[in-house]
């Protein structure tokens, strides 16, 4: 069975997660609170019980929807906008994805998740499976495998130097993976409906949207936490209470 961990490997991304609370939360957290801190569910209950109980009446993502609806609106949606209403039938996909995604994040006011690349089905499954800290650099050595054969012939063929032209082809693959991966940029998959966008954008605009210390709901605090994690180590799987974030149960 598949470990669900964040991977954090103790490089400052644990550090980025406090600070980052801290910071939205209006909460101090002491070294001596984390270090125990194993889960996102451990996590949490630490926060909330920080935090105190909360005074709302409505949590922000009802909030965060009707921006949202009040939005797709006013850019030309004529029809009735639930929570289930699709985004594939309001959101135009192709190379003006990275516009109407800030069009939107700017008429609402809320922070959005990021766009990623949407990797064909079959390729995103193997990368999720093997997902691990050496895979970069696989990709990386496999690159470099795959052009030495180039620099060789272009050496011999055209008396070119072989480390220039292995570095100028090696930097050509990699920026090509690169704008082919922005090529692909998308919605994450994840997010299907426009009550999936509002959790989401809920959990970005935490501080935004709350109108005082209080005025949140426990689920308000959840999506926070879970935004914070996304924008600290860029995790793209789910998010539950049994999630580790180290690997091995050591962060040493």
């Amino acid at each position: 069975m598949k470990h669900d961990t964040l991977d954090f490997v103790g490089d400052g991304d644990d550090s980025d997660l406090v600070d980052w609370t801290m910071a939205t939360f209006g909460i101090k957290l002491e070294d001596h609170e984390t270090a125990d801190t194993r889960t996102v569910g451990q996590f949490y209950d630490l926060v909330r019980h920080k935090i105190g109980q909360s005074s709302a009446q409505a949590c922000l993502t009802q909030k965060a929807f009707y921006r949202l609806r009040r939005t797709f609106a006013e850019m030309g949606f004529a029809g009735p906008i639930t929570p289930k209403t699709p985004l594939d039938a309001l959101v135009p996909k192709g190379r003006a994805i990275a516009k109407n995604w800030l069009e939107i994040s700017q008429r609402s006011g809320l922070a959005l998740p990021h766009l990623e690349t949407r990797w064909p089905a079959p390729l995103l499954r193997w990368r999720e499976r093997f997902r691990s800290n050496w895979i970069d650099r696989l990709l990386f050595g496999a690159t470099a495998a795959a052009v030495a054969p180039l620099a060789i012939w272009a050496h011999s063929a055209f008396n070119w130097s072989f480390g220039w032209t292995f570095l100028g082809l090696t930097s050509l693959a990699l920026g090509l993976s690169a704008v082919f991966g922005i090529l692909l940029r998308g919605i994450p998959r994840r997010i299907v409906t426009v009550g999936d966008l509002a959790k989401e954008a809920a959990g970005q605009s935490f501080t935004a949207l709350r109108t005082g210390p209080n005025h949140h709901s426990s689920h308000d605090v959840w999506q926070a936490i879970a935004a914070i994690i996304r924008n600290v180590c860029g995790h793209k799987g789910p998010i539950t209470r049994d999630t580790t974030f180290f690997r091995t149960q050591s962060k040493s």
